[in-house]
């Protein structure tokens, strides 16, 4: 009974804080598919495309092509990653409007249980959270011994939903190593790299890995014991990037 007051009580906040920016149809379809996200453990993605909800409905054609270019990937810890797309329509002022919202789900790899799901939604740019938090809890401090970081749950879901790439996004073949700015060939940006590798955002890690091992080899620099085993980890779990080519996105294999 807890969960659903407390539910009931989150539309309630929602609906009154956006009235006077939001559509009450909208404001309606994303608490019901937000209650929906919050039973995370029952996500199924291959149901999801024949449920039936009250307040709006799955453009069925979006998400199937959403699923069949999804991106799955291992992260440390034996989780399995995936990351695909929503749409949902619902009525506004006498035609259909939509929303778009980015669903990020973790199971575990070894027997398939969900352990949480964030979405974010592309209209409202915001984002939600579900999860077994104890076990996420556990799973950062695991991580921030092998990085020897000092990362919250907040800094876990900010770094999972920032977007990078790997790669280069422009038309033109060849452009110096370089990643936000940052140029692989200097020194003085090593900090700054070695951030990236201790990132729980996978393509932040790889730009990492990439930058390093630049600048190890063309200007002489020597990594420390700690780099080379946040290295060789990365590169031994090889993960699935979002990688970017000519302005075309892709997912492949890193190492």
């Amino acid at each position: 009974m807890r969960i659903k007051k407390t539910t009931i009580f989150i539309c309630i906040i929602v609906h009154s804080f956006h009235i006077f920016s939001q559509n009450k149809n909208e404001i309606d379809a994303d608490c019901e598919i937000q209650s929906y996200f919050k039973n995370y453990e029952k996500f199924n993605i291959d149901t999801l495309l024949n449920k039936k909800f009250n307040s709006f409905e799955i453009d069925t054609i979006f998400l199937k092509d959403c699923l069949s270019n999804m991106l799955q990937r291992e992260r440390d810890g034996c989780i399995l990653e995936k990351v695909f797309d929503i749409r949902i329509t619902f009525p506004e002022n006498g035609y259909m409007a939509g929303n778009e919202y980015s669903v990020y789900l973790f199971s575990n790899k070894n027997n398939d249980k969900i352990l949480g799901l964030i979405n974010y939604n592309f209209r409202r740019k915001k984002i939600n959270s579900n999860f077994d938090f104890e076990y996420l809890k556990n799973y950062i401090k695991k991580h921030n011994i092998f990085y020897n970081t000092q990362f919250e749950i907040k800094d876990f879901i900010n770094q999972i939903t920032d977007t990078h790439y790997c790669g280069n996004c422009s038309s033109t073949f060849y452009i110096p190593p370089k990643y936000l700015n940052l140029e692989f060939d200097k020194k003085e940006n090593v900090s700054e790299f070695r951030k990236w590798i201790k990132s729980f955002n996978i393509e932040l890690q790889t730009n990492g890995v990439e930058a390093l091992e630049y600048i190890s080899k063309n200007k002489n620099y020597k990594l420390s014991e700690s780099d080379k085993k946040i290295i060789e980890n990365i590169k031994a779990r090889n993960s699935t990037v979002i990688y970017c080519a000519g302005d075309v996105i892709l997912y492949r294999r890193v190492f």
